[in-house]
């Protein structure tokens, strides 16, 4: 019986492990790399033959952003339910609450609340990453804004695009700074 149970402790930390690294890879790989991975290296198996998967631009640059803030998001969540004390664990579970409803009433809210600020701060920077899809020639607002400031020899393209970053991101900055006031511990 215990060479079972140690078996199967053994499975489900070498499946952490796998996952874990997993996440790690996607933090570390920088998404324009990513774009470009998605975009020309995907389609090929370990011969490097054409194995006739086509993705488009846009599908590229999606996955891409998805795999890399999804493990950002992944980690924030984790730090977030770590940072629980044990005792709101176990007081729950006092109570007779199941691993699942303690989980999801007790544990996820808290979190949440300490982690709302870092997701909302990661959104904003997942909105800037976007830029980056120029890497995979995928049209987005400040190419264009490049290629029309090349047509017309004439700066204002590019300002009307800082104007526009300004004007979608400025609501959000402002939304992470109350969100952060509400929310700071009193000292």
């Amino acid at each position: 019986m215990c060479s079972n149970h140690c078996d199967n402790v053994f499975s489900q930390l070498c499946e952490r492990q796998r996952f874990v690294e997993v996440v790690q890879t996607q933090r570390w790989w920088h998404p324009s790399q990513q774009f470009l991975e998605w975009n020309i290296g995907a389609p090929t198996n370990e011969h490097n033959l054409d194995v006739g998967i086509e993705i488009s631009n846009l599908a590229a640059v999606s996955l891409a952003l998805v795999l890399n803030t999804s493990s950002f998001y992944g980690e924030i969540f984790r730090a977030g339910i770590e940072s629980i004390p044990a005792g709101q664990w176990e007081a729950a579970r006092a109570t007779g609450l199941s691993s699942l409803q303690t989980m999801t009433y007790v544990v996820l809210p808290q979190a949440t609340r300490n982690v709302l600020p870092d997701l909302v701060s990661n959104t904003l920077e997942v909105v800037k990453l976007t830029s980056l899809a120029s890497v995979v020639a995928l049209p987005e607002l400040l190419r264009m804004a490049r290629i029309a400031q090349g047509v017309t020899f004439n700066p204002t393209p590019l300002v009307m695009a800082a104007l526009v970053y300004l004007v979608f991101l400025w609501p959000l900055v402002r939304l992470l700074s109350s969100m952060e006031r509400r929310l700071a511990a009193p000292v």
